[in-house]
């Protein structure tokens, strides 16, 4: 006697038959015809790919945009020995996801990539998006990449590849993905569809922001098109405030607000504020790990990739954009994300010498919900007691 249960993994049709002898039959269907395997994979039926979550299993969201820091907070979170982490899932999706209007097509393939890295369920998802080199960035998702790299579309070690993967992905407690391509106008739904979801908004200074990514991405000139840049990102976080609070309403205690800036004040502060929100426990091996990454004497890269981790102090790196910043550009800026400013918790620059200088702190509190954001740390605190009265 045998049972036999059909799925769907990243697209093909995988037909599992369970026997007595106690292993998987696996029959797949793939444009080649249809081929059955036998004891080429753990004892795995249908129950035991990965499919959904567990009583004890999460998710976690982190949306923010290109050059915020979130390379950074991503490695506190995926140092957890317990955690899936997966890095831009949607950098292959389709090129209108860098577009103002988005597809529906793309808006669906994009919803429908994250759930899957979300829950372990790659049932919906399409598999061209494994393609992207960005899958080397962690450690998770790297052998996804190299297996399929290596197999044909059409072979039984392909199909295996993603089983391997939903395997891998289902030991782990707490699934974590980060990306700057999914709209924060799409969580809604995202949390609607995921009860265990919860989700971190990652801001930085918006003039660093467009600093590091007119340097990075080399997409634009910060000296020409940077005005125009700060009035859409800045349009872009008001509307994203409106959202957030609405979020606040409807998913009380699974939204929250993070800052870059707090993390290079207060590193260890701000790890323990995410990790309790993601309910991690925090460890003196990750505490240590944090100040080898935020603590050293002078900034050096450790990996070749630009973005990926690097060794240095952080509030050097956090200042580092204002060392070669244009003040009258800064200004521009400052006067078209004066509302942005006010709400995420930023201060406008009133001279060439406060741009300059380390010793003056550009950041205050936000005006934003208690719920949504609740993280000031001592050293904050007194930065902004210092400048008040500075500037009095």
């Amino acid at each position: 006697m045998s049972s036999t249960s059909t799925t769907t993994i990243a697209g093909e049709s995988l037909h599992l038959t369970k026997e007595k002898r106690n292993y998987p039959t696996h029959n797949i269907k793939t444009i080649d015809g249809q081929h059955e395997i036998r004891d080429k994979l753990p004892a795995l039926d249908s129950d035991h790919l990965g499919l959904g979550l567990d009583n004890n299993q999460s998710s976690l969201l982190l949306v923010t945009m290109g050059r915020s820091g979130s390379t950074f907070t991503s490695a506190i979170i995926s140092h957890h020995e317990d955690v899936f982490y997966t890095s831009e899932p949607l950098h292959a999706v389709g090129k209108d996801i860098y577009s103002e209007v988005i597809s529906l097509e793309t808006t669906q393939k994009a919803q429908d990539a994250v759930d899957a890295f979300l829950t372990c369920d790659f049932r919906k998802m399409d598999s061209n998006l494994f393609r992207s080199k960005l899958f080397l960035n962690s450690k998770s998702t790297e052998n996804i990449y190299k297996c399929l790299q290596s197999q044909k579309s059409s072979s039984y070690d392909y199909v295996a590849c993603f089983i391997t993967l939903m395997h891998q992905c289902s030991q782990k407690r707490l699934h974590f993905v980060k990306t700057i391509r999914y709209r924060l106008e799409w969580v809604r739904g995202a949390m609607r569809r995921n009860p265990k979801l919860k989700v971190l908004f990652l801001v930085r200074d918006f003039r660093a922001t467009l600093y590091s990514q007119a340097a990075t991405f080399e997409t634009f000139n910060m000296t020409i098109d940077g005005e125009r840049r700060a009035r859409l990102i800045c349009a872009s976080l008001e509307t994203n405030a409106r959202e957030l609070e609405t979020l606040l309403k409807l998913y009380r205690g699974r939204i929250r607000v993070i800052r870059y800036e707090d993390g290079c004040l207060n590193p260890v502060a701000y790890a323990k504020n995410i990790y309790s929100f993601a309910g991690l426990q925090f460890s003196k091996a990750t505490e240590a790990y944090i100040k080898s990454i935020t603590q050293s004497k002078k900034s050096e890269k450790f990996v070749s990739d630009k973005f990926k981790v690097e060794r240095s102090n952080a509030v050097e790196t956090m200042n580092k954009w204002r060392h070669f910043a244009n003040f009258n550009l800064v200004q521009k800026i400052d006067r078209v994300c004066a509302k942005a400013d006010v709400i995420f918790g930023y201060k406008p620059v009133k001279s060439a010498k406060q741009l300059q200088s380390n010793n003056f702190s550009l950041i205050k509190n936000p005006n934003l919900s208690k719920g949504l954001y609740h993280f000031v740390t001592n050293r904050l605190q007194r930065d902004i007691s210092r400048n008040s009265e500075n500037e009095s």
